[in-house]
């Protein structure tokens, strides 16, 4: 290897559960709920559920211990 990383394809993820939860949700309520729990803006959370920006693995991590989304 020459020290070049190799590009993995963008992925696209279905969060429309996500949505769902975060509209129900008593503690987040919409978006802008979210946006105060995960500490950006309500359209990085915009961006985040239409595929455009990542969620990051301590935002999932997050998500799933603080509303009980595990196994």
């Amino acid at each position: 290897m020459n020290g070049e990383r190799t590009r993995l394809p963008k992925r696209n993820f279905d969060y429309s559960w996500l949505r769902g939860f975060i509209v129900s949700n008593k503690n987040l309520h919409n978006l802008n709920g979210t946006a105060d729990y995960l500490g950006v803006s309500r359209q990085t959370v915009v961006n985040k559920i239409n595929n455009k920006t990542p969620f990051t693995q301590s935002e999932i991590a997050n998500f799933a211990r603080d509303f009980d989304l595990t196994d």
